[in-house]
């Protein structure tokens, strides 16, 4: 679904290209950049006790020719793949990162949840997008350090997969300041949709088209297309329809197989529709309703399905529930990573009626240990199905 937008640039997937200027065949881009450079101009003086002053002076030619040749004999660290599709942009400018569009931040900070991507986009001139707080630190590019420029390399993406605060730099512009801060943290799922052919579930009944969740300022709502439940294409847009003047500005995220889940946190009070553009004529919509006076009774008190929430939640190992199982019949718990990929069966059997303890040890089927980040319970009874969020630390 390449022709939806997010309002912070999710769509189109961003795919990096580090291209000919760093690896092999790059040499005729590297020379037309360069044609207009004196061998060496300014580029000598970096390492002569006059950094700032020498980057001031650089030429773009220069400025880029030093990015080239750092990478020549540093290991470029990220990799060459596309990491997933962006929630928010830093821009590369001159001498700032920006992402509030702020000429006046130096230093601009985002806040993002787990397992989802940052891009950095070079709208001009040569530069790194390198973690750490600045060449000093000893960690100094151990998580991503490459280059990105406006002519051939303009983009680079990351996926931040467990929570903390990320400080980032460029290397030629440092002693510029020309820094950024990802802060992420773990969401707060209250509720799931499940995006089924031609509607968003939530209530688990059939009989009900226009699903509503009942969340508080600060949680999270996910969004997940389930391998094997639903292989169609579908959009998550915000709005009451494509007529709706609003619609598209808080979200407007295309869902597919291959890109399935979306989560957003409500962090004001209010109520949020929301519609899928495919199949706005079926009438699926949704609606999410964020109150500091939203109660529920809790869900120990339900008598189907999850009869307690998985403990422990954020968890560093496993999780147990219980479930409850109102007739005799079959039963499945399937775990789904962020991206709605299978990665665990914990229950899958004929069950008698009545209240079960379930527990997932934080495996995938072949025995691994799972990466740290949000997972999805998908439980199935006859006639029923139900999801919880549960988060895993390592």
């Amino acid at each position: 679904m390449r022709p939806f937008r997010s309002h912070s640039p999710r769509r189109p997937l961003v795919f990096v290209s580090l291209a000919l200027l760093l690896v092999g065949g790059g040499a005729i881009s590297v020379r037309t950049l360069f044609a207009q450079e004196s061998e060496g101009a300014h580029y000598a003086q970096l390492d002569d006790g006059n950094s700032v002053g020498a980057m001031k002076n650089m030429s773009p030619g220069a400025m880029a020719r030093w990015v080239h040749d750092f990478y020549k004999t540093h290991p470029m660290v990220g990799g060459l793949a596309p990491q997933g599709s962006p929630v928010v942009t830093f821009t590369a400018s001159g001498t700032t990162f920006d992402a509030d569009g702020n000429v006046s931040t130096q230093i601009d900070t985002v806040h993002i949840l787990t397992s989802q991507t940052v891009l950095w986009h070079a709208a001009s001139g040569s530069h790194t997008v390198t973690s750490g707080t600045g060449s000093s630190d000893p960690n100094v590019g151990a998580l991503f350090d490459t280059p990105i420029n406006s002519l051939t390399a303009q983009n680079f993406s990351f996926t931040f997969n467990t929570a903390g605060v990320y400080n980032f730099f460029c290397r030629p512009h440092e002693f510029f300041n020309m820094k950024g801060v990802v802060i992420v943290t773990d969401p707060v799922v209250t509720d799931t949709f499940t995006i089924e052919p031609s509607a968003f579930d939530t209530d688990h009944d059939a009989a009900t088209q226009v699903d509503t969740a009942y969340i508080r300022p600060g949680e999270s709502v996910f969004w997940i297309l389930i391998q094997g439940l639903d292989e169609g294409i579908h959009t998550v847009t915000n709005g009451t329809g494509s007529a709706d003047p609003a619609a598209g500005t808080i979200f407007d995220i295309g869902i597919d197989p291959t890109d399935s889940t979306f989560v957003h946190q409500y962090d004001q009070e209010g109520t949020f529709p929301f519609f899928c553009r495919v199949h706005e004529n079926l009438n699926m919509r949704g609606v999410v309703v964020v109150s500091n006076l939203v109660s529920a009774p809790p869900v120990a008190s339900r008598k189907i399905g999850f009869a307690s929430n998985p403990e422990p939640n954020p968890s560093s190992g496993g999780v147990s529930f219980r479930l409850g199982v109102p007739t005799a019949g079959h039963a499945s718990v399937r775990v789904f990573d962020a991206r709605g990929q299978l990665v665990a069966i914990p229950l899958d059997r004929d069950m008698g009626a009545g209240v079960w303890r379930v527990s997932w040890n934080g495996l995938r089927s072949d025995g691994g240990r799972v990466a740290s980040g949000v997972y999805f319970l998908r439980m199935t009874l006859p006639g029923y199905h139900d999801s919880r969020s549960v988060v895993l630390t390592h």
